[in-house]
């Protein structure tokens, strides 16, 4: 460690784990990655702070809840790879390449607004739970899971390269912001929030569900504001069930 940190040089691969007696507990302690691959776990109990990625790096997680909820996890360029675990952090940012295969990410952070400008890869699941902020990813992402926005998560997408295959869940009203295009397609639709079929500019929206053909959401809200609800592909994308209407 330096300065308190756990900085990961020289190439190579470092597996970290609970017989790596030469690593002090890294409870809440930063982790930076500047060179090579860092994995840690597996049978690690302590929580690392927040972690930096460099570029052409890689940070692995092993081990379920290693992750400090209050870190915030910076992807400079290199990979950061969930491996299928699942853990609560703030917030992501950086421009790297984010792997969620099948786990499941929380993020609480409590800011207005957090970008992400990499890559998101897998079919795992991400929870916006972030306390009034939103989550504003950046990149067109061949990400093909859930992101599902809580009551206090928001989501904003600028472009309708953004998501194109996720099933996008929101369960409260207006956490869905679309900005700029007026043709939208996602993986599906989900949830029992309200969406408004208008982008800020207050232009209506297309919509096209069924992107992924594999999606089997239902999504119980209401959506307000006219525009068109098209679906393709061979999955289902559900019912329209209880309040669930297009008006307008």
């Amino acid at each position: 460690t330096v300065n308190g940190a756990l900085l990961k040089k020289g190439p190579g691969m470092l597996i970290i784990t609970n017989r790596s007696t030469n690593v002090d507990n890294l409870n809440g302690k930063s982790v930076v990655v500047s060179n090579g691959t860092l994995v840690l776990g597996p049978n690690r109990t302590d929580t690392a702070g927040h972690i930096r990625v460099e570029t052409n790096t890689i940070f692995r997680m092993f081990n379920d809840n290693f992750i400090a909820n209050s870190s915030i996890i910076q992807v400079n360029g290199g990979l950061f790879d969930a491996y299928g675990r699942s853990d609560t952090i703030a917030y992501f940012t950086g421009g790297g390449v984010l792997t969620n295969m099948n786990g499941i990410i929380n993020m609480n952070g409590a800011v207005s607004t957090y970008y992400f400008d990499g890559l998101i890869h897998g079919a795992g699941s991400f929870y916006l739970q972030n306390a009034g902020g939103f989550f504003q990813p950046r990149a067109a992402s061949p990400f093909g899971g859930d992101m599902v926005v809580t009551p206090g998560g928001g989501l904003i997408l600028t472009n309708n390269t953004i998501l194109t295959n996720a099933v996008i869940a929101i369960n409260t009203n207006n956490a869905l912001v679309l900005m700029n295009d007026t043709a939208w397609t996602f993986g599906g639709l989900g949830g029992a929030g309200a969406l408004g079929m208008t982008n800020t500019a207050g232009a209506t929206i297309n919509l096209t569900l069924g992107n992924n053909n594999s999606s089997n959401a239902s999504f119980m809200g209401a959506l307000t504001g006219g525009g068109s609800l098209t679906k393709v592909g061979s999955g289902s994308t559900g019912e329209a069930i209880g309040v669930g209407s297009i008006e307008g």
